[in-house]
């Protein structure tokens, strides 16, 4: 996501704020101190980065606030800048009241791929600081393991299996997620768009839904599904194609966004109408509801609708529920599927009827990488 330059902006406003003066004084390193935590607060994390920078110009040897510009570069996921600044609170100003900086040191560099020195600082982490917090210690012994599992893939690894990237036609230099199949059509979501009436400057990113038709033409879905100043994504239609569902997301803050599922119907030529936003209990005040995924229950014969949602009853941050649809009385309680649901985050629900295999993300079990 692009941000206006906002220290140009800052030092703008200093300098008329010191307009009346003989000469206007610079701004201090508390002021940028205190710039780069509203702006984290607001979980614009690349504003923060570049306050506490500036703040940094000030003293390099500030433990606290290095610390904090590596947190606002791992949030952003600028890992090689949150590595930098790990690298320099613990190895060269000996830091040791943030040890927590050492977990994360060790996740940035098996973010980048270099499991060797992750492996050293998740070693070093468990080796001084495994009783202090039983979650990043839990989590330091998961992804030491992870990174055998990798190490292992990487010496194992199957040569027949082919990955090909699809064309320029669908791929762009922003992101392209959320593809599926139905009845030969490639639905996906795309976030090369910006909002029409921003309301603040620049204009953020915002995403659409698209369909690759039976003849290859790629055209965002008509109607009034993609005809909103928000992110429209996640699209599943269910199995007998009469419906779709989908997310549609706000921004709360700088960085962070908040989903409910909709759906809407499909008639015989492809057309959509009767959008619904999904009732309580699916769509709940206050969280997240997104990446639907709607399929036939094979031993109740009903439609069931997978999906992620962060409420409270959870097992962690995001977790996948279920809820099983009946024509008549609508949407069921939706369960927690605690089997598969970690402290951490599960998204991306899909079901294969053919295979009855449930595939889904999860960054709370060992794996190659994140979600």
């Amino acid at each position: 996501m692009k941000f206006i330059d906002i220290k140009s902006v800052f030092s703008i406003f200093l300098l008329l704020a010191c307009a009346g003066n003989i000469a206007a004084q610079s701004p201090s390193k508390r002021q940028f101190i205190e710039a780069a935590e509203s702006e984290f607060a607001d979980k614009n994390y690349y504003g923060a980065l570049i306050y506490y920078n500036e703040a940094l110009e000030y003293d390099n040897t500030d433990k606290d606030i290095t610390f904090k510009a590596g947190e606002a570069a791992r949030l952003f996921n600028a890992y090689s800048k949150a590595a930098e600044k790990y690298h320099i609170l613990i190895d060269t100003l000996n830091d040791e009241s943030h040890p927590i900086a050492i977990f994360w040191l060790g996740n940035m560099k098996q973010r980048m791929g270099k499991y060797d020195e992750a492996q050293k600082y998740y070693e070093m982490y468990l080796s001084e600081f495994s009783g202090i917090d039983t979650f990043y210690t839990a989590k330091a012994k998961k992804e030491l393991a992870s990174i055998e599992y990798a190490n292992s893939l990487s010496k194992n690894y199957k040569r027949n299996i082919k990955f090909e990237k699809l064309g320029e036609d669908i791929n762009t230099p922003a992101s392209e997620i959320g593809g599926n199949v139905f009845n030969q059509e490639f639905y996906f979501t795309s976030m090369k768009y910006k909002e029409d009436k921003p309301v603040q400057l620049p204009a953020r990113d915002i995403s659409k839904l698209l369909k690759k038709d039976k003849d290859n033409l790629i055209a965002p879905l008509q109607g009034y599904i993609n005809q909103r100043d928000q992110l429209v994504a996640n699209s599943s239609v269910n199995f007998n194609g009469s419906q779709i569902y989908y997310t549609v997301c706000n921004y709360i803050n700088g960085s962070e966004v908040r989903c409910e599922i909709y759906r809407s119907d499909i008639d015989k030529d492809g057309n959509f109408s009767k959008e619904i936003k999904l009732p309580d209990p699916i769509n709940l005040p206050g969280t997240t509801s997104t990446h639907p995924h709607a399929t036939k229950d094979k031993v109740t014969g009903k439609e069931i609708l997978y999906f992620v949602s962060d409420r409270k009853e959870g097992v962690g941050g995001l977790d996948i529920w279920y809820s099983l649809i009946d024509e008549k009385f609508g949407f069921s309680q939706p369960i927690n599927i605690k089997e598969i649901n970690t402290p951490d985050n599960e998204i991306t629900p899909f079901y294969n009827n053919t295979t009855d295999f449930l595939y889904f993300s999860s960054d709370g079990r060992i794996g190659l990488g994140r979600l």
